[in-house]
């Protein structure tokens, strides 16, 4: 996709509660099986895809594919479009939701 980005988002982003929590799941080939394996603060949502905090231990890279589960919503498909490091081995990363959403 080589739009050029002009500053306005194409999906309004929603307050999340306080304390919005959400687990990750990188092993995308068990689709039915979802297996938390990193908690995540969701901090910013919107119908295409979402912002999480990460504690990660191991590299992360954008166009990285994983499943997420936020709170008592069903496990969703997504794609790391933006990983910035905060602080050491915190990341924000913005996340955009397949279009096969839900399992």
């Amino acid at each position: 996709m080589n739009e050029k980005y002009d500053g306005k988002r194409k999906n309004v982003r929603f307050e999340t509660a306080q304390n919005c929590l959400g687990w990750m799941c990188f092993n995308t080939t068990l689709l039915h099986e979802f297996k938390p394996q990193l908690p995540v603060l969701v901090i910013e949502e919107s119908l295409a895809g979402c912002g999480v905090i990460a504690h990660l231990d191991e590299p992360i890279t954008v166009g990285e594919r994983l499943i997420i589960k936020i709170e008592e919503h069903l496990p969703m498909k997504a794609q790391i479009k933006m990983a910035n490091q905060v602080f050491r081995n915190v990341y924000h990363l913005g996340l955009l939701f397949d279009e096969e959403k839900i399992f």
